[in-house]
């Protein structure tokens, strides 16, 4: 497994273990949105939802300008929107509340690091 599968492994057991809708290979941008989302740590969960929902209009924008027809046709906005706000709710419970060996990965390490550095505070 390189060096990106280790670091990426939780999140890959996540979409595994919840049976997530790949959304015409729009999974990738609803956990980078979602990590980008849960180290800002003042967002609620409508600042969220409204976030996910304008990103799955750009992405949406995207998919028909460059043409991408078989991704187009499997992507759905609510979809995208339901995926970012999972994501994001599994994130922030991580970097929260301590869940003993899933904390502890260097996925979470990293984000709650950058999530910290952000407030100008130490971990």
């Amino acid at each position: 497994m390189s060096i990106d599968g280790k670091l990426f492994k939780p999140i890959i057991e996540f979409i595994s273990k919840n049976k997530l809708d790949f959304n015409g290979s729009t999974m990738i941008d609803s956990y980078l949105l979602a990590m980008t989302l849960s180290t800002l740590p003042d967002l609620s969960s409508e600042d969220v939802e409204k976030i996910s929902r304008n990103h799955s209009k750009i992405l949406d924008l995207k998919l028909k300008a460059f043409h991408m027809l078989p991704m187009a046709k499997k992507y759905s906005l609510e979809v995208f929107v339901k995926n970012t706000m999972i994501f994001y709710d599994y994130f922030t419970s991580v970097l929260i509340v301590d869940l003993g060996d899933e904390t502890n990965k260097p996925l979470f390490h990293a984000l709650r690091k950058i999530r910290y550095s952000r407030n100008g505070e130490e971990e």
